[in-house]
């Protein structure tokens, strides 16, 4: 059976002071939720996992202090300062019925945010303006992870129990004669160091027999610190004519590290910082007398230990950084009046991501298919040079709109819409047998507008032509070559009303 249940708080207070001709304010924010659900793990008709306990709670205070210059000088700043502290836990009980154990997990971690910051703006004329910002931050986090895992019938920690016969490991059993084995050798068959059975069941160090459920899970308690400084500038240059600017920049930023609450293995319990580096150009054109305006960027990232969420190929996801990455690429949007009455809008994305360097990335499963990227340890796979999950190489969309009059209280307005990506893949292992092709999708709407009350009651048509698409999966637990897809949906018809309060 699943349920859930969603409850949060978000206050914020905000007090402004003038000095002068400075502008002092003061930013306090409190947040907070709590997520209690159960859910079906393996997402299929059969009994394999289920997750009966799944209770998340966070709370969050932030407190930001900002001094202002007067603005609309030569020279114009910001500098502030920003302190956060956060405490996140998770509860859970895992029931994985076929490998007979609810894994019991226990996850918090703490954290504690300081940083300063800084902007700095300098018009040198007319046209020509440049933008610096500054940002340090210091950051601490605690994380502790506790995982047992509980014999089904006993209520017994796995590796406590005398005899154990799981269901996934019968058939073998019976192969050897075997009534069952002991807890203490199924806890090491569960774990990492074991990828052949030959030592367990034989008694010799030979690999005639693969572990089936090797890397699935093992017990363990930990605690650890972490400790990270970052400092991210940001420039950028400026020229601004009467109907356009121009623009470059540079920046650097940073995203932390942190422990991993659902990982099944101590080895996966924290992941590092990333870093990337930004170079942007770009342009803001205001064409046809005012009736349209066009945007344009392009762009170069270099992203460092990218964090990357992995399914792990049995029960669970964990967060792995890989080395280095690469994305470069183009964003176009503009609209267009171009007759009274019509408006057309639309956006064009050009991307190219590849890893420059990420081995001992997980590769993708298949009973017919072996991936063309495993290593010499033949259980990983090097990505280097291959794309990322859910980035298609052409995205965008196309919108057209007329609104007339009808009567003077009334005015219709109608809208069609296409929406198109290129091929991407869908998960991070780069699965072909999971990877979207191209598609493109229809939207149209037709709205009455009341122009006197401010009311409008609309009939909004998506995904006109029904086409399934996927926008991520993973690999079917103790399932091989059987894939969980997520899709976003299909046709759909909605009335809308809305109005505006004054």
């Amino acid at each position: 059976m699943e349920g859930g249940e969603f409850t949060a708080s978000h206050q914020t207070l905000k007090i402004e002071y003038e000095l002068g001709d400075h502008t002092l304010s003061a930013i306090s924010g409190w947040q907070s939720y709590e997520v209690d659900t159960s859910n079906d793990g393996d997402r299929t008709p059969r009994p394999l996992l289920y997750r009966s306990v799944s209770d998340e709670e966070y709370s969050q205070f932030s407190q930001e202090l900002r001094l202002m210059s007067p603005g609309h000088e030569r020279f114009n700043y910001i500098l502030g300062a920003y302190y956060q502290d956060s405490d996140l836990t998770y509860d859970e009980h895992f029931l994985a019925y076929a490998l007979q154990f609810d894994g019991v997990r226990q996850f918090r971690t703490q954290s504690e945010v300081m940083s300063a910051f800084g902007k700095f703006d300098w018009n040198l004329d007319e046209q020509w303006s440049v933008s610096l910002g500054l940002r340090y931050t210091h950051e601490e986090k605690d994380g502790s992870r506790d995982l047992t895992l509980i014999d089904l019938l006993s209520g017994d920690p796995i590796s406590q129990v005398p005899l154990i016969s799981p269901p996934a490991l019968q058939g073998a059993l019976d192969q050897f004669g075997l009534p069952g084995i002991s807890g203490a050798a199924y806890s090491l068959m569960l774990g990492p160091d074991y990828p052949y059975l030959d030592p367990l069941l034989l008694g010799n160090n030979t690999q005639n027999i693969a572990n089936p459920i090797y890397r699935t899970g093992e017990d363990h308690s930990i605690r650890a610190q972490r400790t990270e400084e970052s400092f991210t500038p940001a420039l950028s240059l400026k020229y601004q004519i009467d109907d356009a600017m121009f623009y470059a920049s540079i920046a650097k930023g940073a995203k932390s590290g942190g422990f991993d609450a659902r990982a099944n293995l101590p080895e996966n319990f924290e992941f590092d910082d990333e870093s990337v580096l930004s170079y942007e150009l770009g342009s803001k054109l205001t064409l046809d007398g005012g009736a349209a305006d066009l945007n344009l960027a392009v762009f170069y990232m270099e992203f460092s230990d990218l964090q990357t969420s992995t399914f792990d190929g049995s029960t669970g996801f964990y967060v792995e950084n890989g080395a280095k990455a690469t994305s470069f690429g183009l964003e176009l949007d503009g609209r267009w009046a171009f007759a009274d009455d019509w408006l057309w809008s639309g956006s064009l994305g050009l991307l190219d991501f590849s890893w420059d360097e990420f081995t001992g990335a997980k590769c993708f499963t298949s009973l017919s298919q072996t991936s063309d990227l495993v290593e010499a340890n033949g259980s990983s796979c090097d990505l280097s040079g291959q794309p990322n999950a859910l980035s298609p190489k052409v995205s965008g969309s196309t919108w057209l709109e007329y609104r007339t009059e009808l009567s003077s209280d009334y005015d219709i307005r109608l809208m069609a819409e296409t929406v198109f990506k290129s091929s991407y893949f869908t998960n991070a292992d780069l699965n072909p047998y999971t990877e979207q092709a191209a598609f493109a999708k229809y939207n149209a709407q037709i709205a009455l507008i009341n122009t006197d009350s401010d009311w409008q009651l609309g009939l909004v048509l998506k995904n006109l032509s029904d086409e399934i698409t996927i926008n991520s999966s993973y690999d079917m637990p103790f399932t091989p070559g059987g894939y969980v897809v997520y899709t976003e949906p299909g046709r759909s018809a909605t009335l809308q009303f809305s109005y505006k309060f004054e």
